[in-house]
């Protein structure tokens, strides 16, 4: 039998302490482990999900005993038809709603509390049919509103529903509160259960319709137009006011009565100077308590009720590293978030003045000393300021990585948690944010000073910045590294700036900006033509206009090594770009690398493909500038790991392209780094002739090697080698004893000796 195997990932992982200098990427780069917790109205008890692995568990905990009990399990899955929760709902202090996804059908489960049941007093059942929530109604123990849409009907309307009878029943003219809607695609209640507010999508034009009562029939308010600006509903302020975020002019986003009737803007609720706000919350009158923003990079919210500041300001004190934030209150227990730039989040309970950590989101982050960014400000020749962000490790490698962010108008970089930043530099990379002209978060004017400006004023400004910051702190080498429009912004700086940097990556990148004009999508869709006109400019010949700082029109200027990459499924940039370059740098014979995503679209949406992506860049900006290994030897198993990961996926195939022959190299890297399982790996290329020469004997010897220096793996293909009789004379017991051996283990090793002993009838 020949079914010798490659170490997947992470087989050292386990017995390395977590207090090395490199963060390993399988503890900052996955799911958190809790999260998403809600108090129920009496405040007795708070929900949120535990995962282990794909297994997401909902549990429910006493605030006072602190008993825990399981709700729903699930195996989540990202795919097609996905099993995942969308939301929990609180139908009153006993009555808990958990809407979810199993394999792609939504099901709403429904569980009721019964406290003569000690062992589990939560009991659940599945309801028949899975509408869309619109309120939970906390107020009636019975009832819930959905949104659905009954067969026969001409449009969405609004049900209340009873939760202990079959739903679809239900959606009859006597359960109606709201009226028929052609083309809705969200109704909302307000405090009270009433559905008096709803969006309706005609084409790609989008309205917003409302009613002062649920006796009155729906009026049209606020019609979004390709001219209008943008605005967001918060919540009914009076029967005949909502408040919203939106903008007056070319200022800064603030909180606005908005008349319904008259469809006109009224006086401002909240406005901030320079800043704009980005959420706002409304209690049951209609009153104003808290808005939230950034500045300098920081989240912020602001809390206006009194009681909720002084809240707040208590706890700031005793939690002074990190932020705090309210995240629900309840008849006297209060639900709070502590989270900052170097933490990725606690959430705490507080109840009769005592407060507790209820859990940490990411509990593996403990062990990890994470940074935090400094503040910059540059002024432009023109006046304008620009607001950076400059990461920087104990320990630098003398790299700084200028890392330009996507959008690009709209966007922008802030000073939350980012585990891609904490990676590169732990990893000795000092990192570079700018929130440019363009960026978002300082009002319209700004965000239009970005317009047009792709490959001018952009980079400009993103240049400036780090020439300061090399002025200061004087880097042996520079490179820079952003994704999307990023990675467009990541190349023209190095063309732009010939000399100043070393290496430049550009991932799911633009690289023809007068192809965005001509694109299938750009012609088909109305709503994404008026966002790239209003991102790009929208003079009748701007795609000529753009041509000539397309990076396809500058390719015999890079000199600079490049690393690219894109995936398969990309449908906001097209593959095309990455092709027309790739084709200009083969017709110019300059340098580059290329990787494909296979399963990513423009971007990923499974962790295993972006740990993959980091160690790539992370490898082609070592092997570019050639830079020293780690010398710690915790450093060198978590970076030998990483590689090695890297390529054995360069070899199966799933996520990359297969690349046999860049396998063999990263395998051996790993060796370099002192990684044993790539020994057995390597032997397992020789063995099958991929990536080069195919050699029996130097198989066999890598998986002697290997065995010998104790990796497990290497036990396994060389207990099979003396099974079978192949590159060595057969030694049927010897291969027996080490596989029974190998058995005793717990990993997949193990069950693999296990699968073996069994095929040989053992």
């Amino acid at each position: 039998m020949k079914s010798l195997l490659l170490a997947t990932v992470t087989l050292i992982m386990a017995a390395l302490p977590l207090q090395a200098a490199y963060f390993p990427l399988q503890k900052t780069h996955l799911n958190s482990h809790h999260g998403r917790a809600a108090l129920s109205p009496d405040g007795e008890w708070v929900t949120y999900f535990e995962r282990q692995g794909n297994e997401i568990t909902w549990q429910i905990q006493h605030v006072d005993s602190q008993e825990q009990y399981p709700l729903l399990s699930i195996t989540e899955r990202l795919s097609d038809k996905p099993t995942t929760i969308d939301g929990v709902h609180w139908v009153d202090p006993t009555t808990l709603l958990i809407q979810h996804q199993n394999r792609g059908k939504q099901r709403l489960t429904l569980y009721h509390y019964q406290a003569q049941n000690t062992e589990q007093p939560w009991s659940g059942q599945d309801l028949d049919d899975s509408p869309h929530i619109i309120s939970a109604l906390p107020d009636d123990e019975n009832h819930i509103l959905v949104m659905a849409k009954r067969s026969g009907s001409k449009g969405v309307a609004a049900y209340r529903v009873n939760i202990n009878e079959p739903l679809e029943p239900q959606l009859k003219d006597k359960h109606l509160v709201s009226g028929q809607l052609n083309n809705a695609i969200l109704l909302t209640a307000d405090h009270n259960g009433e559905v008096r507010l709803g969006l309706i999508m005609r084409g790609d034009r989008l309205s917003l319709v409302f009613r002062a009562s649920s006796d009155e029939p729906w009026r049209f308010g606020h019609k979004f137009s390709e001219n209008d600006q943008w605005m967001t509903p918060v919540g009914f302020i009076d029967p005949e006011r909502i408040a919203v975020l939106t903008r007056e002019g070319n200022g800064t986003t603030g909180v606005y009565a908005y008349d319904l009737d008259k469809k006109t803007l009224a006086e401002p609720l909240f406005k901030l100077d320079g800043l704009d706000i980005i959420d706002a919350t409304l209690d049951p009158d209609g009153n104003l308590v808290a808005v939230s923003y950034y500045q300098f990079g920081q989240f912020q919210i602001r809390y206006l009720s009194t009681s909720h500041q002084s809240l707040i300001t208590e706890l700031q004190s005793e939690l002074s590293e990190h932020q705090v934030a309210l995240a629900d209150s309840q008849q006297g227990t209060d639900l709070l978030v502590a989270f900052s730039e170097s933490h990725s989040g606690s959430v705490y309970l507080r109840r009769n003045g005592v407060l507790r950590k209820l859990f940490e989101q990411q509990p593996q982050h403990e062990a990890f000393q994470f940074f935090e960014s400094e503040v910059l400000s540059v002024t432009r020749p023109d006046g304008i300021e620009i607001e950076a962000f400059l990461m920087r490790p104990e320990v630098s490698n003398g790299v700084l990585l200028v890392m330009p962010h996507g959008g690009p108008i709209g966007i922008q970089d802030d000073r939350n948690f980012n585990p891609d930043q904490q990676y590169f530099v732990s990893r000795g990379y000092s990192t570079l944010r700018v929130n440019y002209r363009g960026s978002s978060g300082r009002g319209q004017s700004f965000m239009e000073l970005g317009v047009g400006e792709q490959g001018r004023e952009i980079e400009a400004d993103i240049q400036a910045v780090a020439e300061q910051v090399q002025a200061r702190y004087n880097f042996t080498h520079r490179c820079t590294f952003g994704t999307s429009y990023g990675g467009y912004s990541a190349i023209a700086l190095t063309i732009q700036n010939p000399g100043f940097y070393h290496c430049a990556i550009s991932g799911f990148g633009l690289t023809d900006l007068s192809l965005i004009y001509n694109s299938g999508n750009f012609a088909v869709h109305g709503r994404l033509r008026e966002a790239v006109e209003r991102t790009y400019g929208d003079a009748p010949d701007q795609d000529l206009i753009l041509r000539p700082r397309s990076l396809i029109q500058q390719a015999d200027k890079i000199e600079v090594p490049l690393l690219l990459y894109i995936g398969l499924q990309d449908k906001t940039v097209d593959t095309e770009h990455f092709h027309r370059l790739t084709m200009q740098l083969d017709r110019l014979e300059k340098p580059y690398n290329s990787s494909l995503f296979k399963r990513s679209g423009h971007g990923h949406d499974d962790w295993t493909p972006h740990r993959l992506e980091l160690t790539m860049v992370d490898e082609f900006i070592r092997r570019t500038l050639n830079l020293a290994p780690p010398s710690a030897p915790e450093d060198r198993a978590i970076l030998a790991d990483e590689i090695m990961s890297l390529g054995y996926h360069y070899n199966q195939g799933r996520w990359l392209h297969k690349d046999p022959i860049f396998t063999r190299q990263l395998y051996q890297l790993a060796i370099d780094l002192g990684s044993v399982d790539a020994i057995a790996n390597l032997g397992f290329m020789y063995d099958n002739a991929l990536g080069g020469v195919g050699s029996p004997d130097k198989a066999f010897s890598l998986y002697q090697e290997a065995h010998e220096k104790g990796s497990r793996l290497g036990s396994l293909n060389l207990a099979d080698c003396y099974y079978e009789g192949r590159h060595v004379e057969a030694d049927k017991p010897r291969a027996i004893e080490m596989m029974r051996t190998l058995q005793q283990g717990d990993d997949w090793v193990a069950t693999r000796a296990g699968e073996y002993l069994e095929s040989w009838n053992l």
